[in-house]
């Protein structure tokens, strides 16, 4: 059983090796350039199946054409709420929880009056009806978080890829 995902160091992959850590097991990988060549394939049947990002494989789930096995977020996604998380699919498991993060950056210099505008304005946006309403039909989920707590939440997400890829010999120790 081949899987696909959109690159050799993406989040998705290095989530699979945590995967196959915990079972035990080795499923060879396919590496596409996007996350549409993942679709196409997978639509081809030169894969049997793909790890990919929502917003990907929303329409194609929506269609009937491909069936979500589980998602990563602790929570399962309201889009997909049939779709088990991984957590709940490895006994609660929140190890298993292996979010993707997405976040606004500025130069290190930029002042912090000019953060902290950034900031507002995009908690703003986030908060407005329509933007959640276009963020969920893309299978998207808004938790807005101060630049301090996002920075936490970075920095655990790469002690975590870190590990994964010191494991799997894939940098130097």
């Amino acid at each position: 059983m081949r899987f696909a995902t959109h690159g050799a160091f993406s989040s998705q992959r290095l989530y699979m090796l945590m995967v196959e850590k915990k079972l035990g097991a080795k499923l060879p990988h396919v590496a596409y350039t996007s996350g549409h060549d993942v679709s196409t394939a997978l639509l081809g049947g030169h894969i049997s199946s793909a790890f990919g990002v929502t917003t990907n494989q929303l329409p194609y789930v929506q269609a009937g054409d491909f069936r979500i096995i589980g998602v990563t977020s602790k929570e399962r996604v309201k889009e997909l709420s049939d779709a088990p998380t991984f957590a709940e699919q490895f006994d609660n498991d929140q190890s298993q929880v292996f979010p993707s993060p997405h976040g606004l950056v500025a130069p290190r210099r930029t002042p912090d009056d000019k953060i902290i505008a950034m900031q507002n304005l995009i908690k703003e946006a986030l908060e407005d009806p329509g933007v959640q309403a276009k963020m969920a039909k893309a299978g998207l989920t808004c938790n807005y978080l101060p630049h301090d707590e996002f920075q936490e939440v970075i920095d655990g997400m790469w002690a975590t890829i870190g590990k994964v890829l010191k494991e799997n010999n894939m940098v130097s120790k």
